[in-house]
């Protein structure tokens, strides 16, 4: 009885003030949160009042069904199993260093020699053109 009574409370809180409220979960990467979607959530809770948003953040292979998840929001190909997929806006990766190897980069194409200790995909020095060389903080 007492799951019961636990459901029965879950759904009249969705309609507490005579609204229908409703929790949406999304899982996004930390960066992309903090970045681009935390800014903008001010705007989201005026626009949809009625809507918890809940964010989950990590890195990791996402898997929906099992986190819990409505959605999430990822960098990549969007090659991933058990999801469909949309590609929302053009993420273009920058390359980050220490400024003494800054130094050493001449060109773009430079940066085939240096290792690259963190990346999301396995392939992301070799295919294509190479990401932008920023120069700032020298």
């Amino acid at each position: 009885m007492r799951g019961a009574f636990g459901r029965i409370e879950s759904v009249l809180k969705q309609f507490e003030g005579g609204h229908f409220h409703e929790v949406l979960t999304v899982g996004v990467v930390g960066t992309f949160a903090v970045g681009w979607l935390l800014p903008r959530l001010k705007a989201f809770r005026q626009t949809h009042p009625f809507v918890e948003l809940r964010l989950l953040t990590h890195n990791n292979l996402v898997d929906p069904a099992s986190e819990g998840l409505d959605f999430a929001i990822r960098f990549g190909t969007g090659i991933w199993p058990a999801t469909t997929n949309l590609r929302l806006l053009d993420a273009p990766l920058a390359a980050l260093c220490a400024p003494d190897i800054a130094r050493r980069l001449k060109t773009p194409a430079d940066l085939a020699q240096e290792v690259l200790l963190r990346s999301y995909r396995a392939d992301d020095w070799t295919t294509g053109s190479p990401p932008p060389v920023s120069r700032r903080g020298r």
